[in-house]
């Protein structure tokens, strides 16, 4: 466990809630029910990019034209083409999700962790 500094007090975060901190370490700027109420928010995005992610990947199509050869699908050129383009658009938001999904991830491990509850009981006893 690692060794605490300061004593404990009482602190009123920027939301206006009353929490119990350590002196001697930084303050945090929202109660833990706050932390907690915007984590869950940025983890349901995070879910919400992780499922849009996955139906994007879902319709990339890497060869249309052979996609529809292994379908008996026969279609003139000109549309063979424009779900070409269609399929790398796909491809490409697949990308960028995948992306945002990895950068969410990140700034919610590193940033917004688990908030932790202190209270004015002793600790460790």
């Amino acid at each position: 466990m690692t060794e605490r500094k300061g004593s404990l007090m009482r602190w009123t975060a920027d939301c206006g809630h009353s929490m119990v901190v350590y002196s001697l370490e930084p303050t945090p700027t929202s109660c833990p029910d706050c932390h907690d109420k915007a984590r869950k928010a940025l983890d349901d995005w995070w879910s919400d990019i992780s499922s849009a992610e996955s139906s994007a990947s879902e319709c990339a199509i890497d060869d249309v034209a052979k996609w529809l050869e292994e379908n008996d699908l026969e279609l003139p050129d000109d549309i063979v083409n424009q779900l070409q383009d269609i399929a790398n658009l796909c491809q490409s938001a697949q990308s960028e999700l995948s992306y945002a999904e990895s950068r969410l991830w990140r700034l919610l491990q590193d940033r917004l962790p688990k908030a932790e509850r202190l209270t004015m009981q002793a600790v460790g006893a």
